[in-house]
């Protein structure tokens, strides 16, 4: 009988020393990453245990090296019961990505309206 060394790492989230699989789901995110209008997107489901924030984890480098921001989060049982709940949970998470986001400028410091003034006769 030889001796090997287990890789199981047990503990959420915890890298394994050694990811075994997953090449055809990371060319299918991939290929997703290089859409230019987004039409499709990819959902990661599975049981307790089997990995999923580990190889989200092996993906966040390639969302980000193809200039996609990465925003995480793990919702407990109480903030995904409704979809106001999931919804206030994804907004707080996004919020602090965005917040330093300057969609524009104002240059002109005048309120109201611009232009020329008529007058009523």
């Amino acid at each position: 009988m030889t001796d090997f060394i287990n890789p199981y790492r047990p503990g959420a989230g915890h890298m394994p020393p050694y990811l075994a699989g997953r090449i055809e789901e990371k060319k299918e995110f991939e290929r997703i990453l290089e859409q230019e209008t987004i039409l499709e997107n990819m959902i990661l489901t599975g049981l307790r245990g089997v990995g999923k924030t580990v190889f989200l984890e092996t993906l966040k480098p390639l969302a980000i090296g193809s200039g996609w921001r990465w925003v995480g989060t793990d919702l407990s049982e109480s903030a995904s019961l409704t979809e106001e709940h999931i919804a206030v949970r994804l907004l707080a998470d996004l919020s602090t990505l965005t917040s330093s986001v300057v969609v524009s400028k104002a240059t002109n410091h005048e309120l109201g309206f611009s232009g020329s003034e008529t007058e009523k006769t």
